[in-house]
């Protein structure tokens, strides 16, 4: 990694070309300093501001911009964290959000687990935010594969799908990974890996309180996941029994915060 620092950014890259991007992102940011509200959702004037440059604004939740761009070395995703709160401003000024999100993903990566590779974070300095470079992740989200059906569902092997999926969750959860914001958009997988994505809220615990199993576990529970019952109730039955648990421990909460979530997801 290299380290870089200038009188506008300082942080750690792989390489100068995302240097390079930052520096774009910035002198952008001069010419319209809108660049740098935080929205929520559709915005077609920050659309139109970050195409000047390259990027594809995706749109999200109002604590960060997520944006793309394909370049020579591939497709890559860059976020930039706003601090919203007067509690979350004093944290970006002394540990950046995209500091403490690079090193959630290492530890991650540690593990075993399988999240896209970072290419860099800095700290904007005079703006009090950060970004992170990240390779875009590989293959189709679940969310994309069974809710939007991407992929002609007559060709999905279920159980194998889920066979992948449970292997990683019980790897995560008997490392003590903690998924704050586990969905079916956050899974990538491809013909052999699993990857996940948004690291932003991962917590390393001790061990996992059987609330938070259930919790992270609802999170695959989407309300339209077309899955066999004897397909879920297997998947459960596994995971309990290699977790040392009763399926009745969690089995209610799971469904109490699947309910929370169909709520949400209706809006």
């Amino acid at each position: 990694m290299i380290l870089y620092s200038s009188e506008r950014f300082k942080g750690e890259f792989v390489s100068e070309t995302y240097i390079k991007e930052v520096e774009q992102i910035l002198d952008a940011g001069e010419k319209e300093p809108e660049l740098w509200i935080p929205v929520r959702g559709e915005n077609d004037r920050l659309k139109s501001i970050f195409q000047k440059v390259g990027y594809e604004l995706i749109p999200t939740v109002m604590s960060t911009t997520v944006l793309r761009k394909v370049g020579a070395e591939g497709a890559w995703y860059v976020k930039i964290y706003h601090a919203l709160k007067w509690k979350d401003r004093i944290r970006e000024r002394l540990r950046p959000r995209a500091l403490r999100t690079y090193l959630i993903t290492r530890r991650f990566q540690s593990i075993g687990l399988q999240t896209p590779e970072p290419l860099g974070w800095c700290y904007i300095k005079g703006k009090n935010k950060s970004l992170i470079f990240t390779k875009q992740a590989r293959g189709d989200s679940l969310y994309d594969i069974f809710i939007r059906k991407k992929t002609p569902f007559e060709k999905i092997n279920q159980r194998e799908v889920l066979e992948m999926v449970l292997n990683e969750m019980l790897l995560a959860h008997k490392s003590g990974v903690y998924f704050g914001d586990l969905h079916l958009g956050h899974i990538y997988i491809t013909e052999r890996d699993v990857e996940f994505i948004d690291l932003d809220s991962v917590k390393f615990r001790g061990r996992l309180r059987p609330s938070e199993m259930a919790r992270n576990l609802a999170g695959l529970n989407h309300p339209a996941l077309p899955l066999e019952k004897e397909l879920k109730s297997l998947f459960l039955k596994r995971y309990t029994e290699e977790m040392g648990l009763e399926p009745e421990t969690i089995k209610d909460q799971i469904m109490m915060f699947t309910e929370k979530r169909y709520r949400a997801w209706k809006g």
